[in-house]
């Protein structure tokens, strides 16, 4: 079928034509238009879409209704290419988005962990300042002294000459501070004081202790 006016392409799925050229006809719809196919030429190449059935003139010719069964039969492979390449530019882009979003999901788990096996960390107890002995007199006030290290943060614990736990009360002051400074005050000292005194400190990973001996002036050693 040839050609009778030149037209030019209104819509995405139309096809420009010119005066003269010859066309295949390959289906018609509602609205006066053919759907054509038009061979290569010196002008452009192969082409395949719709025209306004007044391009043609008058014809006799009768086009097949447009369906989806019309069009799968008579299709060409210009329309195959052109679905196609819709077809994989759409998956390019589906898989540079799934790209985009996995780069999220595995950066914000992995800080997440790191944050979490760094709070696990524990560490034996360990005496960075360790007991001394002392010397007083008998009526005085005396203050032990040491510092414990660990994590967890390490529980302590003093005993006395005879071995018996000794608490905050009374003569005693037991003291324990965030940085780790331990301190046993005893006041007032008494003859009976004059002993060896030991600090332990314990966490769910380990145990150690330091002693010290308190002497008192005028009194041999215990």
């Amino acid at each position: 079928m040839l050609v009778t006016q030149d037209y030019m392409a209104l819509k995405e799925d139309e096809i420009s034509v010119h005066q003269g050229e010859a066309v295949q006809i390959l289906a018609s719809n509602q609205q006066s238009m053919f759907l054509v196919f038009r061979a290569p030429t010196e002008q452009g190449p192969a082409a395949e879409g719709w025209i306004p059935t007044h391009v043609l003139g008058h014809t006799s010719i009768r086009a097949p209704d447009y369906t989806n069964s019309t069009l799968k039969k008579s299709s060409s492979w210009h329309t195959a290419l052109r679905i196609r390449c819709k077809s994989e530019k759409r998956e390019k882009e589906g898989r540079k988005e799934w790209r985009q979003e996995n780069k999220v999901s595995v950066k914000k788990p992995m800080r997440a962990e790191l944050k979490c096996s760094r709070s696990r960390v524990s560490v034996p107890p360990g005496f960075l300042l360790p007991l001394s002995d002392l010397v007083c007199e008998s009526g005085e006030s005396v203050t032990l002294r040491c510092k414990v290290g660990g994590q967890p943060r390490a529980s302590v614990s003093w005993r006395g000459p005879d071995q018996s736990t000794l608490s905050d009360g009374g003569r005693y002051t037991v003291t324990h501070s965030e940085t780790g400074e331990v301190t046993l005050r005893i006041s007032p000292v008494t003859v009976e004081d004059g002993r060896t005194y030991t600090c332990t400190a314990a966490n769910d990973v380990g145990k150690v202790t330091s002693s010290t001996c308190l002497r008192l002036q005028g009194l041999p050693p215990p």
